[in-house]
């Protein structure tokens, strides 16, 4: 998307409506409504941002206008988006109205054409399209049609046709209502036009303007404003322990772990089916698919227990390939393979038909799998479900239709088996190879060998056009255009009810996994578009169907509306998960993890790692390292360290040989992972400023010493792949006073409840404490640093993995050097004499005979 304009986005209100309801918890922690999470641990500011970054908008032309709590909005931004620019506050920006705020915020922009957008504001992709994507020259609003009477007059009212803006009150009919969002051509008009104190919104601006406005009608759906605490609730998920139970049983396709996951051993692949009767069902298909069909499907090897075990197949799935064919001098691949697979789907289904009697009587269970699943998404949306009665008359007419074992002829379950293709290959060596196929001749590609797999689906009966959809359908690629003029060249628009139960299958499973496990759905859906589906739905049922089955039509319609808001925006790499935590999540096979495996063996490899992995930590390491190897992102690890030197350490306050041991350590460490991962290795050293001398009474000016000096050595001992920087933690919380207010705060609280610190706080308080202050105190304080949000969200919650030169929970635990676990900023780093780097603390530095070898220095040997 090329965006010319620029955008600014005001976030600099005091939001009395919502500081009224929220809860004061949620006010001080917060400060801001925009920063308030809705879902995946961000809220409405970050979630835009996001979205237009996301959508191709140059960083450096989006402005944040800041007021209210502008330090923490402007730390939790640069954080994030780091070329994004937060305008300085007027210095009097409390009692400054909108327009006074955008003067203000124009002049320190460039004089560009302006999109002004509201920070508290949830904006759909759909809306984002409509607006800040279009090339405009004159004076534009978004609006949206006037529901009905029961509409909150908002002040302002538009008249399409005349292209008119006026009061909620005005004689005139009025057809729709303002939107959130403005374009501005010429910002310096502003400065023209504010002639009078009444004028404080956009609308009353604009009134005045002798030339028409430009409207864009958006969907009613397309963007909620967040005004109070309640309007902020509605748009989070409605999570309880119904919705998880269904979510679990019946849409999770991740509940593998090490014990019972898939294997590829050599020639064969090792299945672990949900049961044995289930494996016996599969095998059975199998052999008879194999006596009709050959080499169709993988030769099946042998079937005990819940094991299968079949031919490997390596190459890549069709799914996969259909989207490198987007392009239109590939439409001759594309054609050929899909009429090649819609063939052998044809003689498939003949076979399964043929012998349906001896394979399953059971029609997909529509209650279960569609019933249950819209109930689900209501609850999840706070929307009402639909009537009983009619998802009991769509059940008894789907039974009534199916007539067919379902195979289940999803693209993700055809693989073309060119080895070479494989997904275990080197990333840029498979894309060598596919390009030089894809340029050579169509022969390749009409004599590729092709395997149909996992036949697991085919234990209930379907319709006929079901598989048909499942192979022509997906967002990728899909003959059916629901509502489109072109419907596809060889088969008739399907069956509307099996249009509902397989796109609310493939629409809500993928919408549930983005609100649940967001996570999981970046790795397994990042190609999928939940609202694709729920669109075609809409689109596509609006007639017959809608008027014979109102309410549920009505529920889709909803959804579609709901979901918008989420719509192209992607979740974090590793967001909270309201379902259980699976360790490994995988898209281009659903079994290859050669790459996955070796990563994590390198992470928790010996003489490295000095205790053991417990399974929460394994998780996590697998579920960051499966989001780095998706997105090609590097690995990253958070190393909390203090920010300062033991005073007694030689050469303090700067470094010793003990820094310069740790990171070439930790460099060392990283070279194997830094080989084998094409995006590199980063290392994040992370502090908290502006405590440590409330803590241990080491002075500002120290401290500073030291991080300038260990961040050159950062500097020097960084290469391309493997990257060492630091990274202060208070920046997340508005700065150094509020890192102290949040400490001392959580400091009282201890206090009050009687908390006593631990043997090893108040050792390590008394060997680092420059104070008279007591050491329960500094203990205390230092648990209380250690203890905030910020600090904990970014070393263990957010992508980076965790490492500690002390075991503690979710972090790996790791030598400071090879023969050290000494925290290299309270020791001394030496050559003891077999010449073998250690790094001491400094009472063992006082007492070892080593304390004459010269060590004041950090500068690599």
């Amino acid at each position: 998307m090329a965006v010319v304009s620029q955008i600014l986005i005001l976030a600099a209100g005091n939001s009395q409506r919502f500081r009224a309801t929220a809860p004061t918890a949620i006010v001080q922690q917060f400060q801001h409504k925009a920063l308030v999470p809705i879902w995946d641990s961000r809220g409405s500011l970050m979630l835009l941002l996001d979205h237009l970054v996301e959508l191709g908008v140059e960083p450096n032309h989006i402005y944040i206008a800041t007021g209210c709590a502008a330090p923490l909005l402007s730390a939790t931004v640069t954080h994030r988006h780091p070329q994004l620019k937060c305008l300085a506050p007027h210095t009097d920006f409390t009692k400054r109205s909108m327009m006074q705020t955008l003067q203000h915020s124009f002049r320190q922009l460039p004089q560009r054409p302006t999109w002004v957008l509201f920070a508290d504001t949830l904006y759909s992709r759909e809306f984002l399209d409509k607006t800040v994507a279009q090339p405009l020259t004159r004076s534009t609003i978004a609006c949206t049609k006037l529901r009905d009477d029961e509409q909150t007059p908002t002040e302002v009212t538009v008249t399409v046709a005349a292209n008119k803006v006026h009061a909620f009150d005005s004689t005139e009919v009025p057809t729709h209502t303002m939107a959130h969002a403005v374009f501005w051509p010429a910002p310096q008009t502003i400065h023209e036009l504010m002639s009078a104190p009444s004028q404080q919104k956009q609308w009353q601006v604009l009134a005045r303007q002798q030339e028409p406005v430009e409207v864009i009608e958006v969907p009613e759906f397309a963007a909620t404003d967040i005004d109070t605490y309640a309007d902020l609730l509605a748009l989070r998920p409605q999570v309880n322990e119904q919705v998880l139970d269904y979510f679990e049983h019946n849409l999770n396709k991740d509940k593998r772990s090490d014990a019972n996951a898939d294997q590829m051993d050599g020639s064969y692949y090792f299945k672990q089916c949900e049961s044995e009767q289930a494996a016996r069902h599969e095998a059975a298909v199998l052999r008879l698919l194999q006596k009709h069909l050959p080499n169709y499907t993988p030769a099946l090897v042998r079937c005990k227990g819940r094991e299968l075990v079949v031919e490997a197949v390596r190459g890549i799935r069709l799914y996969d390939l259909l989207r490198q064919l987007q392009q239109p001098k590939y439409s001759e691949i594309k054609a050929c393979l899909m009429q090649r697979c819609n063939e052998r789907l044809q003689a498939i289904q003949a076979v399964l038909e043929q012998h349906k009697n001896t394979l399953t009587q059971e029609p997909y269970p529509f209650q279960q799998q569609v019933g249950q699943l819209l109930g689900s998404i209501c609850q999840l949306l706070d929307i009402k479900a639909p009537a009983t009665q009619e998802l009991a008359k769509l059940e008894q007419q789907w039974n009534q239709l199916c007539c067919i074992p379902f195979r289940d002829a999803t693209p993700k379950n055809i693989i073309l088996a060119d080895p070479e293709l494989c997904s275990t290959l080197n990333h840029q060596e498979r894309q060598n190879n596919l390009q030089q196929r894809l340029d050579g001749s169509i022969t390749y590609w009409q004599q590729l060998p092709i395997m149909d797999i996992d036949f697991t689906s085919t234990k209930h009966l379907s319709s006929r056009d079901d598989d048909l959809l499942s192979l022509h359908s997906h967002a990728v690629q899909f003959k059916f255009a629901p509502g489109q003029p072109n419907l596809g060249e060889a088969h008739q628009i399907p069956e509307p009810l099996t249009l509902l139960v397989r796109y609310l299958r493939f629409g809500g499973r993928k919408f549930m996994y983005k609100l649940l496990n967001p996570s999981g759905y970046r790795q397994r859906f990042r190609y999928d578009d939940p609202q694709f589906y729920f669109e075609a739905l809409v689109r596509f049922l609006a007639n017959d169907f809608a008027q014979d089955f109102p309410s549920t039509f009505r529920c889709l319609v909803e959804i579609r509306n709901k979901a918008a808001l989420w719509q192209g925006v992607m979740p974090n790499l590793n967001a909270f998960e309201y379902s259980q935590a699976q360790p490994r999540y995988w898209q281009e096979s659903p079994l290859e993890f050669t790459q996955l495996d070796t990563l994590y063996k390198l992470i928790v490899r010996r003489p490295y790692r000095r205790s053991a992995v417990a399974k929460d930590l394994s998780d996590d390491i697998y579920r960051k390292l499966a989001a780095a190897i998706a997105t090609q992102e590097p690995i990253k690890f958070s190393v909390p360290f203090g920010g300062y030197k033991h005073p007694d350490a030689p050469a303090s306050p700067k470094p010793n040989l003990a820094e310069t041991f740790w990171l070439e350590y930790l460099r060392e460490y990283a070279a194997p992972l830094a080989e084998l991962h094409t995006a590199g290795v980063e290392f994040t050293l992370t502090y908290t400023s502006g405590v440590i001398e409330n803590i241990n009474g080491i002075s500002q000016a120290d401290q500073q010493a030291y991080l300038e000096e260990l961040e050159a050595l950062c500097d020097q001992l960084s290469c391309d792949k493997i990257r060492i920087g630091l990274f202060d933690i208070a920046q997340l919380i508005g700065g150094t006073e509020q890192a102290r207010k949040q400490m001392f705060k959580t400091y009282e609280t201890f206090i009050q409840t009687g908390r006593v610190a631990n043997d090893e706080a108040l050792k390590s308080a008394q060997r680092n404490l420059q104070s008279s202050r007591p050491a329960e105190h500094a203990a205390l304080l230092c648990e209380a640093m250690e203890s905030l949000p910020a600090r904990r969200n970014f070393n263990k919650y957010s992508e980076h993995i965790q490492i500690s030169n002390k075991k503690d929970a979710l972090c790996l635990h790791l030598g400071s050097c090879q023969t050290s676990v000494v925290q290299p900023w309270v020791g001394v780093g030496v050559y003891d004499e077999k010449g073998r780097r250690r790094i001491l603390s400094v009472r063992q530095w006082r007492e070892s005979q080593l304390s004459g070898i010269p060590n004041s220095t950090c500068i690599p040997k």
